[in-house]
């Protein structure tokens, strides 16, 4: 039910049972990845942080990296009541999970329970990687990789606004930024190829719709870890546009001293 859009009611003719049956058993499936989250999406001890980072570095250039994050829209129907809540700046009702990947695009860290009028940095804000990384700091020479959406802050790096008057440097660093922090943006585009449920969950019991989205994100990483990608979906993934001028560049100086330690604060 995950990898193909067909409706509840189609699925279950077409297996000799009854609607209802089927969605309690599709529930059932979607409790049993859920238990399964510790074992397939946890983060990472620090010991470990080396080994992520050289992924990265092997891949763009960019030092330091031990995950990239961002946030998607899940489009879902919505409910009749509070539906303005649902509703995201592109005008869809949505759930919008942030995840974290690795630079083999496997999700590291998730967190789903926000819907589409909420502003990226509030998701952060209150999402569980933030409040373990208020308790456990970073080392100075890693961190995440964000987009402009989110804070600059001691555990994520930025990019430069562009303001129009970047300098060199800073336009060569959001270059290597850029190509670096995609990994993100193909994660989220092969989880939703494979799983092409996601492009639209039209469920009415709402509050298990977040379940939903975190089953799907452990089966994204379950099938990594233990397959290789098939032609259509590398060609899928690499189609997301990926900016990578002179991508080995090691003048990042580990995020430009990891922007300035944050813009000094």
């Amino acid at each position: 039910l995950l990898v193909n859009q067909e409706s509840f009611r189609g699925v279950a003719d077409r297996f000799g049972m009854s609607k209802g049956t089927l969605h309690h058993a599709f529930l059932q499936f979607v409790n049993g990845f859920i238990n399964l989250m510790p074992k397939y999406i946890c983060w990472s001890l620090s010991d470990q942080f080396p080994e992520l980072a050289g992924g990265f570095q092997r891949n763009t250039g960019f030092p330091g990296v031990i995950g990239c994050i961002d946030r998607t829209h899940i489009p879902v129907r919505g409910p009749s009541e509070h539906r303005d809540s649902f509703i995201n700046i592109k005008g869809h009702a949505s759930f919008h999970p942030q995840a974290v990947c690795d630079s083999n695009l496997k999700c590291t860290n998730i967190f789903t329970g926000y819907v589409g009028s909420v502003h990226d940095a509030c998701v952060y804000r209150n999402s569980d990687l933030k409040k373990y990384f208020d308790s456990n700091p970073l080392p100075v020479e890693f961190h995440l990789l964000d987009d402009a959406a989110y804070p600059l802050d001691a555990a994520m790096i930025t990019p430069f606004r562009d303001n129009g008057h970047l300098s060199e440097t800073q336009r060569r660093f959001n270059t290597s930024h850029s190509s670096t922090h995609v990994h993100i943006e193909k994660a989220f585009g092969l989880l939703k190829c494979k799983l092409r449920r996601l492009h639209h969950l039209d469920m009415t019991l709402v509050h298990r719709i977040p379940s939903v989205i975190a089953s799907a994100c452990i089966l994204h990483t379950f099938v990594l870890i233990n397959e290789s990608l098939d032609d259509e979906y590398q060609h899928a993934i690499d189609e997301v546009p990926c900016q990578r001028e002179n991508p080995h560049n090691t003048e990042d100086e580990s995020g430009l001293a990891r922007r300035r330690i944050a813009e000094e604060g």
